[in-house]
């Protein structure tokens, strides 16, 4: 922001005075680049919002809930990547599960006071199953930028991951998903760098892994039992690529800026493309 606040910018941004908080909140957003506002780019690490993951393919319900607030005070959940059904509700409304007659849609609207919705993911990573960071926020902007929004964390998985037909049938979610692993960071260090990151519970086996791999290295970086967070320090300068594998089947990469690579994509067999006809 000090490009766009000129001869305004604070002098220190840890201590700012009364002068800087009102120079700051008359600076118009379209005066500022805010295309990394949500990357991990400029901190190298995750927001300290909520981070949700699942492994691709996985069943997943949301459940939200705004419990105060003044009646006008709407929030529009979106969560990027994703459709839902807006009304999941089956057997009458007495069940959770896919309608046929419910619309879909990608965001959820007039969500405010003691309101509640339940938003169902037949897989996550949408149909395709793409793994990756997607973003979810409400609207309108100016609940964005002061911080209400995070991160739905798609980690790589099987083509098997999941059930077939109604992904909410009552069968065990995720009955052949692998953990998902998460690289937070990864710093330079005075011997090296350091690399940390989280696992989260298997839905095959409902326990933690306790160990992951760096790239062909052994399961010898062990996982905290209490906190599921791992660290792992490298003897040499930061990798352009690093691979970690939880001893639960979770994977997770490392690109160094700058290098380009090609995202882990499960495409069914039984989708066929779709075939544009023009008119004549």
């Amino acid at each position: 922001m000090n490009q766009a606040l000129g001869t305004n910018a604070p002098k220190d941004w840890t201590n700012l005075s009364g002068n800087d908080l009102t120079n700051i909140g008359l600076l118009p957003w379209t005066a500022i680049d805010t295309s990394a506002a949500v990357s991990n780019q400029l901190v190298e690490a995750d927001p300290l919002t909520p981070v949700f993951r699942a492994p691709a393919g996985m069943q997943v319900q949301y459940r939200l809930l705004d419990p105060g607030g003044i009646g006008d005070n709407q929030q529009v959940f979106e969560l990027t990547g994703h459709v839902w059904q807006h009304e999941p509700y089956k057997n009458n409304s007495t069940e959770i599960g896919v309608n046929p007659r419910s619309m879909w849609t990608g965001t959820t609207p007039a969500y405010g006071t003691t309101s509640h919705y339940n938003i169902l993911l037949g897989q996550a990573g949408g149909r395709f199953k793409v793994s990756g960071d997607y973003l979810y926020r409400s609207w309108t902007a100016n609940q964005f930028q002061v911080g209400m929004w995070g991160l739905f964390r798609v980690a790589p998985s099987n083509a098997d991951c999941g059930s077939n037909g109604d992904p909410f049938d009552g069968k065990p979610y995720g009955a052949k998903c692998p953990d998902t692993v998460t690289i937070s960071s990864v710093r330079p260090s005075a011997t090296g760098y350091v690399m940390a990151g989280v696992v989260t519970v298997s839905p095959q086996t409902r326990k933690f892994a306790t160990c992951v791999a760096v790239n062909s290295g052994p399961c010898n970086v062990t996982v905290d039992p209490d906190t599921h967070r791992w660290t792992y320090t490298g003897t040499n300068s930061i990798p352009s690529q690093i691979k970690v594998q939880s001893e639960s089947g979770g994977v997770a990469y490392f690109f160094k800026t700058g290098v380009t690579h090609q995202p882990e994509v499960v495409r069914p067999t039984n989708v066929r493309p779709s075939i544009k006809r023009a008119r004549h």
